[in-house]
């Protein structure tokens, strides 16, 4: 029974990696599955304990202080809720870590993110043609001019926010792993999936893509690519469509060109939210219904009276206070020490491991850079990313 339990969270892994931009209903369904089939195997070997890895320790630090405040919530009801998620991406998490236990496996579920990926590239190029995507008729994004592709996903900055997280394994894989007809092939996706997220025109995004692939190149010390993205950002200026520059000349600095106005209305308004409750916030999953309260009330910035910080910090700060945000930056820490066990350390590592765990630690890195500008961590669709991402890069320090 517990080879069949391992099977299936084996197939349910692989078959989330690959729904991951294309069905969250799918997703959801799969990931629950494996982590039903992880607790049973664990039941039927009679082993509840779990694996150790340098995130426990601040993981379950992380848990307790959302438990906490719930006890300064406005809305007790929504923090509860919002425990409830976080209980999920945790089961992610640790399911992803004990589900991965061998090289074939890891190499499945890499090339269904690869295939996965291709294919809503593939999608968001029919809808840049047609004005429609081919999987859920989601319209052209039009912004000052600007085609924007958003693919299945209801936004193009979600579309970005998927793509950098995990085109940095693609790329990887592509240079330092395949040879000759595969690499091709490889190579052709990686650059698909670039191409796709410029045409998101997610500054957060580009911004996250050209952080983790400079990543990359410092930690392989490869000067081609370094003098490949400095080519690419000197040439920028010449490239920015003419709708972006006659934009950027109504903002009043750099900052407001790249965050708007109305981030930085968000911004201050959760720095307002902050100073009034610095320990433990004002409640987990409750920043939107705290908001009007602290709301910068500026009469040349006109915002919603329920919305998210587009800022993953800020946000975490507001709704867990400062010893929420510090845990959680505990919790990167750590992640990147893992990553830097397997690169660095483990020299008996299989290269394709070492490739692999460079690549996805360089996703979650672009996913971080990203979260500067944007809440991602608090749409379902894309933290489910982020948890499957970091699971699936710290499963690989136990492989051989």
């Amino acid at each position: 029974m517990a080879k069949i339990c391992e099977r299936v969270i084996e197939l349910s892994i692989i078959g989330a990696a690959f729904f991951l931009p294309l069905s969250s209903g799918a997703v959801n369904t799969l990931l629950g599955m494996a982590i039903v089939f992880w607790l049973l195997k664990k039941c039927l070997k009679k082993d509840l304990t779990l694996r150790y890895t340098r995130l426990n320790l601040p993981l379950f630090l992380f848990f307790i202080i959302a438990c906490l405040s719930i006890f300064n919530s406005i809305e007790p009801g929504t923090s509860l809720k919002g425990l409830i998620k976080v209980l999920k991406y945790l089961g992610i998490y640790f399911m992803m870590i004990e589900g991965v236990n061998d090289l074939r496996t890891a190499k499945r579920i890499t090339a269904a993110l690869l295939i996965g990926a291709s294919i809503a590239c593939i999608d968001g190029v029919i809808q840049y043609i047609t004005g429609r995507d081919a999987l859920r008729s989601n319209p052209l994004i039009i912004n000052i001019g600007l085609k924007r592709m958003t693919a299945a996903y209801k936004h193009c900055n979600d579309f970005g926010i998927y793509l950098v997280t995990v085109v940095p394994v693609i790329w990887t894989l592509a240079l330092y792993e395949f040879k000759k007809l595969l690499k091709g092939l490889v190579l052709a996706a990686a650059i698909l999936i670039t191409v796709c997220v410029v045409l998101t025109f997610s500054r957060g995004a580009v911004l996250a893509f050209y952080g983790a692939i400079a990543l990359m190149a410092v930690v392989k010390k490869d000067k081609w690519v370094m003098l490949a993205l400095a080519v690419s950002l000197a040439a920028m200026p010449f490239l920015i469509p003419n709708g972006v520059k006659e934009w950027g000349k109504t903002t009043k600095s750099p900052i407001e060109f790249f965050c708007n106005a109305d981030r930085i209305a968000f911004y201050r308004s959760a720095v307002h939210m902050i100073k009034d409750h610095p320990v433990i916030g004002v409640g987990i999953n409750t920043f939107m219904k705290a908001y009007p309260k602290y709301k910068v009330r500026d009469v040349t910035v006109i915002t919603a009276e329920q919305c998210y910080a587009h800022n993953n910090y800020l946000q975490m700060a507001g709704e867990m206070g400062l010893t929420g945000l510090g845990i959680f930056l505990w919790i990167l820490a750590a992640f990147f020490l893992e990553i830097k066990g397997i690169i660095g350390n483990d020299r008996d590592k299989e290269g394709y491991i070492r490739n692999a765990a460079l690549g996805l630690g360089c996703g979650i890195f672009a996913f971080c850079l990203n979260g500067l500008t944007e809440s991602s961590f608090y749409f379902s669709k894309l933290v489910v990313v982020f948890w499957f991402i970091a699971g699936l890069a710290v499963s690989l320090r136990r492989i051989k």
